[in-house]
């Protein structure tokens, strides 16, 4: 089986060059000779790009981190949410803000023109002549004479919400064919070229993927936005391939969108909120819940605690303010329960969406301890109890086994002074019992 790949760029009017942030030196001297590899898996193929790019361009080693897999694995996210997850690793590992999300009207932009390049034996940023005139294509007829068409900016002004309300618009194409009947990995392996193996294009593809948008509108935290198209067919012609035919082909169509800061009327579909992970550990007297996300539109955290796994209730509110991918945050329960804690995570996001954590389970227990002093004494005793029990009885004799102090001690770790100054000089038992426990202690009262 052979296949081949290609990509074309395109850019929006009045761009600046691209800003680059942390942990970037910028473009690449040349091409990563290491191609994407289906035989390793999504995030290893990025990462190892990251070292080669480290490297190249003589930067700290591993500042730009590792990329994680998808909590539920690559496999249950679709082509919009691996595309928007793999430009918000790269994006964010060099410091540059996260995208919003995937924009629906600007997503439907760029599934018809992956679809229309497909049906019409085409790849090219000109596309369906119908919505524009700004650019051309052409066909196997004449791969040299081009047909008039519609640009990328003609296509994105037809849909209402973006025609007019941006700043920078730009468009992405890669496709594949083989001699098969399948390709594994595609956006990932589109992406993977646009960002290191994009030295032909002027690096135009990474400049794209990495731009540092102007940061005006919707929240802080992230900014601009895109459109994914993955369209596949049998059969494919083209002049991009030498007008060959090839029997399974691929396009991915990628459109970028910066809106005005005032824009408004746009309707999105981001990725659900990736918890990394989410532990809890018991220490001496206090339980530490910590957790680690992938940013993805998260306002803030509330962490609920229960007892029997029914009925939670609040312990903390946390916002989200890390923008920067595998942020760990930690809260420590100052008053875990004696037996069982259950933790889970409530995480929500900008537009008021929930989800829910696992369950984790914390089982927190103490060794019942009593400790007197000064014993001998003359007048007050310090009493340290750490007890289990809600009922903790604390009786005194004297040797003739009449009660002569009796009290209720409080269940946890406490410490109380008892006033014992009316006793007379003499001995004295102490008595403590509770359902796990019965002490009894010899006090000498020396004055």
């Amino acid at each position: 089986m052979k296949y081949l790949l290609t990509i074309l760029i395109v850019l929006g009017f009045f761009l600046s060059n691209p800003t680059f942030g942390q942990c970037d030196g910028g473009d690449p001297t040349t091409n990563n000779p290491t191609s994407f590899n289906t035989s390793i898996s999504i995030e290893e193929n990025f990462n190892n790009a990251r070292r080669w790019e480290e490297t190249d361009l003589g930067l700290t080693p591993n500042c730009l981190g590792n990329m994680v897999a998808p909590a539920g694995g690559w496999a249950s996210l679709d082509d919009d949410q691996t595309a928007l997850y793999i430009h918000n690793s790269e994006r964010t590992a060099r410091g540059i803000l996260p995208l919003f999300g995937v924009e629906v009207n600007l997503d439907n932009v760029a599934q018809n023109h992956s679809d229309w390049q497909i049906n019409n034996n085409v790849f090219s940023h000109g596309g369906d002549p119908a919505l524009g005139s700004n650019n051309s294509y052409a066909l196997c007829s004449d791969c040299s004479t081009g047909i008039t068409g519609s640009s990328p900016f003609d296509r994105m002004n037809q849909s209402a919400p973006l025609a007019g309300q941006w700043q920078t618009e730009s468009e992405n194409l890669a496709s594949n064919v083989t001699s098969g009947s399948s390709i594994l990995d595609f956006v990932a392996r589109g992406i993977y070229r646009f960002i290191y193996q994009d030295a032909g294009s002027g690096w135009g593809h990474r400049h794209n993927v990495l731009r540092v948008y102007t940061n005006d509108w919707g929240d802080a935290a992230t900014e601009g936005f895109i459109g994914v198209g993955v369209a596949g067919g049998n059969s494919y012609t083209s002049c991009g391939y030498g007008c060959n035919n090839w029997n399974f082909a691929k396009i991915l169509t990628i459109d970028y969108y910066d809106p005005q800061g005032s824009a408004s009327g746009y309707s999105f579909s981001t990725l659900p909120v990736e918890l990394l992970s989410f532990e809890g550990y018991k220490n001496e007297k206090t339980i530490d819940i910590k957790w680690t996300v992938y940013y993805l539109n998260i306002s803030y955290f509330e962490l609920q605690k229960s007892t029997d796994g029914n009925n939670f209730s609040s312990i903390a509110l946390i916002d989200f303010d890390n923008y920067l991918e595998n942020a760990q945050y930690m809260f420590t329960d100052e008053s875990p329960s004696i037996g069982t804690n259950l933790y889970r995570l409530v995480t929500v996001d900008f537009d008021g969406n929930k989800s829910v954590s696992k369950t984790i389970t914390i089982n927190y227990s103490v060794e019942e301890s009593i400790k007197v002093y000064p014993n001998p004494f003359e007048k007050i005793i310090t009493l340290n109890t750490n007890f289990k029990s809600d009922k903790n009885n604390l009786v005194i004799y004297n040797v003739k086994g009449t009660v002569v102090f009796e009290e209720t001690v409080l269940k946890g770790n406490n410490s109380q002074k008892i006033n014992l100054s009316s006793f007379d000089k003499g001995i004295y038992f102490m008595k403590v019992k509770n359902p796990h426990l019965e002490r009894i202690i010899k006090l000498i009262k020396i004055k």
